[in-house]
């Protein structure tokens, strides 16, 4: 072997020598960044702050290593630390993140998927209404692969009283929001009035069940479930609709369970903790 030959071999040798350092380095780089976040995430699912000790048992870390990533966490303002009780919370910088996310957020873009994955299970119409200052409006629509006539144009305002959609929504926003639109209805259609016993016994049932479903004069069966955002607030409602002898409107049926799943997820990706709805 020539000197040339030796000499670019060693080359090769140390080349390769320093990828591997470099390569190592990296899987290190990447084996901390999951450590910290998975210590984020202990502390983001608990409802207080925590001590190191239950930070280590949650985290599977030692206690010397958890002070260790803390400590780091500290730093850049994802975690801060009680003076007094020495125990740990997360940090400003967490909360303009979190912020920062829900200003990205785009309810329709969260929507459609998951809409076309519940109108694939169920094959009826799936619709998706927002607060509007006339009440719940319709704003997107997937038609179902069964056969329906029924045809509410993207912008339709539906009734607060007769609706399920609407009771979804008088269920749960406050009574100032939508006391106006209540009684502009009734004053309009006094056939559709209840009395107040009546009124609240059934926002009560569909806050119970987690959401409402209603037969409308033509005959569509309605089954309609809140979304919420990661303050509790209702943000949209899904409903599904289809003929009556299609559409099971019991709480506890597969239907159902469809449809809570859906908004579950939704509410889940608008920030609110995984609850049942």
């Amino acid at each position: 072997m020539t000197k040339r030959d030796t000499a670019g071999s060693l080359d090769g040798q140390v080349a390769s020598a320093g990828s591997s350092v470099g390569e190592e380095k990296a899987r290190r780089h990447v084996q901390s960044v999951n450590i910290g976040w998975n210590l984020l995430k202990v502390l983001t699912d608990s409802s207080a702050p925590m001590s190191l000790k239950q930070l280590s048992q949650g985290s599977g870390l030692s206690p010397s290593q958890a002070h260790l990533y803390l400590t780091s966490l500290q730093m850049v303002g994802v975690v801060k630390q009680d003076g007094d009780t020495g125990r740990y919370d997360l940090g400003p910088y967490a909360l303009e993140l979190g912020l920062a996310a829900i200003r990205r957020i785009d309810i329709l873009t969260i929507a459609r998927p998951i809409m076309s994955d519940l109108r694939d299970a169920t094959k009826e119409s799936v619709f998706l209404t927002v607060w509007g200052n006339r009440g719940p409006a319709l704003i997107y629509r997937l038609d179902g692969t069964a056969a329906s006539s029924r045809t509410l144009r993207v912008g339709y305002v539906l009734s607060l009283s007769t609706s399920a959609t609407g009771r979804v929504w008088a269920a749960h926003l406050p009574e100032s929001e939508t006391h106006t639109v209540l009684q502009q209805e009734w004053e309009a259609d006094p056939s559709a009035q209840m009395s107040d016993e009546a009124w609240r016994t059934a926002l009560a049932e569909c806050r119970r069940e987690g959401m409402a479903g209603r037969v409308s004069d033509e005959g569509f069966a309605v089954l309609c479930a809140p979304v919420f955002d990661h303050e509790d607030t209702i943000r949209a409602a899904i409903s599904v609709t289809g003929p009556q002898n299609r559409v099971d409107l019991s709480p506890q049926g597969d239907l159902a369970s469809a449809l809570r799943s859906a908004t579950q997820q939704f509410s889940h990706q608008l920030g609110r903790p995984d609850q049942d709805i």
